[in-house]
């Protein structure tokens, strides 16, 4: 198993060569641009894992009155309540993807062309329905209880840019939380060492390469 700090390049073999799922690289949801956590923050952990036709990971995150409202895929989800949020960027390109899961296994999936294209000042600034990608190109799985809701996500190659995962590929990842059961302003943590409050920053987000093993 890795375990990782915020911000780092990470080498991750394949999960046939592992000995088992509790094993691949391991992310934990902090808030890096606050002195102190929010007395509202809670833990969430990532494990990420890739096989040559998927990348895997699992999520487990701590979570009072658990909720999202929810009806449908590519809704707004971060409005709604309780999000989980992956970001995943080829090497070398500006576009990435931008994928929500919400407690009720709700998906959203947008195609964003660039970091300023998600600022409403910016002249790129696209729309959210124009980067809304139908169906939603990865899957998941959603379990919840009273303290914790736990994700299982697949995202084919094609969302990296890929037509297959490979040793030798490289891509920049992110995870993020919108935590809104507790109070009317949602705690947002991640996994990335953002100095400021934006998501939308791939340059801080972790670089994951790709390795046959031993």
């Amino acid at each position: 198993m890795t375990k990782t700090s915020l911000r780092q390049s990470i080498t991750l073999v394949p999960l046939a060569r592992e000995k088992n799922r509790t094993s691949g690289a391991v992310f934990s949801l902090a808030q890096p641009w606050r002195k102190t956590p929010q007395p509202e923050f809670l833990p969430g952990r990532v494990r990420l894992w890739w096989t040559p036709s998927e990348l895997k990971l699992t999520a487990v995150l701590s979570g009072r009155n658990i909720a999202s409202r929810s009806t449908a895929h590519n809704q707004p989800m971060w409005r709604l309540g309780d999000t989980f949020e992956i970001f995943l960027q080829a090497r070398g390109k500006s576009d990435y993807a931008e994928l929500h899961i919400t407690p009720n296994n709700h998906r959203l999936h947008l195609a964003v062309p660039g970091p300023e294209s998600t600022s409403p000042l910016s002249p790129a600034f696209v729309a959210f329905e124009e980067m809304r990608v139908t169906p939603a190109g990865f899957s998941s799985v959603v379990r919840r209880n009273a303290n914790a809701w736990s994700i299982r996500a697949a995202m084919p190659p094609a969302l990296a840019g890929f037509d297959l995962f490979q040793p030798g590929e490289q891509f920049r990842i992110s995870f993020a939380r919108y935590d809104a059961g507790q109070s009317l302003d949602p705690v947002l943590s991640t996994s990335s060492p953002h100095s400021r409050l934006a998501f939308h920053r791939p340059d801080e987000w972790s670089t994951v390469r790709l390795s046959a093993g031993h």
